[in-house]
């Protein structure tokens, strides 16, 4: 097996897992907004998943309290659609160099965005409309999503840029075996 088959295989792994099973971001909420309780919530891809009913069917409410217009709340909507299934695309990138470095585009964008907006004292209202879409309180609390943080953000960040990063030096390394 190639080092670039290698590389892509654990950087595919440690986006699903950051995505899914880590928590990206935690936020201390004061108060309840739209399916966002008071109390910590967590930032994950499974999150995401358990709002996209609503998030397609109640756009406009959406669109009203981030302060931006419908249609940037769907663009947001599909590229994190696109972010949370990045991790599937990067392990079809074992045979298709084009899909591990194509895969990796998303996981290393938000990534960088939670580790550059933690240290941002407001956020834009668009990068905002990206970490709260994945907030929610924790589905089994203290496992599912695990939270450790560090610094500002959590360890989900971190691993999903290393994934991200991995994955997209596998894509251009190559997947042929020597």
């Amino acid at each position: 097996m190639g080092a670039g088959k290698i590389l892509i295989i654990f950087g595919a792994i440690l986006t699903l897992v950051s995505t899914f099973f880590l928590s990206l971001v935690t936020v201390d909420m004061p108060g309840a907004i739209l399916w966002l309780e008071a109390g910590l919530n967590y930032g994950n891809g499974m999150n995401f998943f358990m709002h996209i009913t609503y998030l397609f069917t109640d756009t406009g409410t959406v669109a009203t309290q981030f302060g931006l217009p419908v249609y940037l709340i769907y663009i947001i909507i599909v590229l994190l659609i696109f972010f949370v299934i990045s991790g599937v695309i990067q392990l079809i990138g074992i045979k298709s160099r084009a899909a591990a470095i194509i895969g990796s585009i998303m996981p290393l964008f938000i990534g960088i965005i939670i580790i550059l907006g933690s240290f941002m004292t407001t956020l834009p209202a668009i990068l905002a409309g990206f970490g709260s879409f994945q907030l929610d309180s924790a589905l089994v609390a203290g496992i599912v999503p695990f939270d450790l943080p560090l610094g500002g953000i959590s360890l989900g960040a971190y691993l999903l840029v290393a994934g991200g990063a991995l994955a997209f030096i596998g894509g251009i390394i190559g997947t042929s075996d020597l």
